[in-house]
């Protein structure tokens, strides 16, 4: 194991001995401003390369340029890479919650790429169900939680809302009954 320590407090991990080929790095989120009291993950692991035994070519490492290019400017968001307005002083941050009544037609993986299509990645930032116990809802619903955030400028509620309202219509032309 080896640790590393930048401006922007990444910590990779090396795994490329003992069956573990790949080498992964902690990146912090930026401090958001919640608009309502929230709690969110602080960070993701992103994998900065992996190595691929199945080429043809003789140890094929493969890296992903956009995490290199993250820890080389002490990004905290991939979307900002991409970006081309500053970054807000108060990002601020909005959740809301997508109530569906329980069994779902959908799988989790085909509602986040719904929710992923309808929102786009300008604001949406993390979208994932609760458990009943999480959330507080009876067993016969599915609850989402979905958070939102821009990166290139300000966002207010009522963005956020009509990003919600067009998941919730989405969603509900795919044949679920919405709470």
């Amino acid at each position: 194991m080896m640790n590393y320590s930048s401006q922007m407090d990444v910590v990779p991990i090396l795994a490329l001995c003992r069956g573990k080929k790949s080498l992964e790095v902690l990146v912090e989120r930026p401090p958001f401003t919640p608009c309502f009291q929230a709690s969110f993950t602080k960070a993701d692991w992103l994998q900065l390369c992996w190595y691929d035994s199945a080429s043809d070519a003789p140890h094929t490492v493969h890296f992903d340029l956009e995490v290199l290019a993250m820890i080389q400017l002490g990004l905290r968001d991939r979307r900002l890479l991409r970006c081309h307005e500053p970054t807000p002083v108060y990002q601020c941050l909005f959740y809301h919650d997508l109530r569906l009544t329980a069994p779902v037609a959908l799988d989790a993986a085909k509602l986040v790429e719904l929710i992923c299509q309808v929102c786009g990645e300008e604001i949406l930032l993390e979208a994932f169900e609760l458990t009943p116990e999480e959330s507080g809802a009876p067993e016969t619903e599915c609850h989402w939680r979905l958070f939102f955030a821009s990166v290139a400028s300000a966002l207010d509620d009522e963005i956020a809302y009509g990003a919600y309202q067009a998941v919730r219509r989405a969603v509900a032309e795919c044949g679920e009954t919405l709470c």
